[in-house]
């Protein structure tokens, strides 16, 4: 809405589009909320949705692969639609068919800790081990990363030009039914003209 506005104003080409890209929703580890649900439903309906379980190191190999297997089954029944790169992006980013039936949702991992002060490369220390965050052994970081900042950029934009335009469409046409109604019908109330609006959508 903002950005239709700067557009009426001529100030598209503004340093900063307030448009949303995409909407990065973390899910705690082992437990999909009902609430969680309800949100992410609401979400996909007006913006891009990728989701993400947070502290993927608390969990083993089958405990994550269960719960992937789980977000995806109960967003399918809750009409959930996540937002997914491109075949092309993917292939970009080396990431292969296999990898590629786990996303979305992504595992991630983080930490204020690095290997190397001098490096950005996060790790959680345990006892039987370090956990890298930008291993993809470890954790979907780095898959991410690449995805949203490079190779999968123009889907990202893709999507929400598509969005907006269908926004964008859906606006005008609701704005020309309130202009016609009340140009035909000054004196019909606003129940009527809301009900009129309604009718120019379909």
């Amino acid at each position: 809405r903002k950005y239709m506005k700067l557009e009426e104003d001529l100030m598209a080409d503004c340093e900063i589009d307030p448009r949303v890209d995409v909407c990065l929703y973390f899910i705690p580890p082992h437990r999909l909320k009902e609430i969680d649900l309800e949100f992410m439903a609401q979400l996909s309906r007006v913006v891009p949705l990728i989701p993400l379980i947070s502290k993927a190191d608390s969990m083993t190999t089958e405990e994550l692969a269960g719960f992937r297997a789980e977000i995806r089954d109960r967003a399918s029944n809750s009409d959930i639609t996540f937002f997914d790169f491109q075949p092309r992006s993917y292939a970009q980013a080396k990431i292969g068919n296999e990898s590629r039936a786990l996303y979305p949702p992504f595992a991630v991992i983080s930490s204020e800790r690095s290997i190397d002060p001098r490096i950005f490369w996060p790790i959680r220390e345990y006892g039987w081990g370090v956990c890298e965050a930008f291993n993809r052994d470890h954790s979907d970081c780095s898959v991410l990363k690449t995805l949203l900042l490079e190779h999968g950029i123009h889907d990202v934009k893709e999507k929400m030009l598509e969005r907006y335009t269908e926004y964008k469409r859906h606006t005008t046409r609701r704005g020309l039914g309130a202009c016609l109604e009340r140009l035909l019908c000054p004196g019909r109330s606003n129940t009527a003209l809301l009900s009129f609006s309604g009718s120019a959508d379909s």
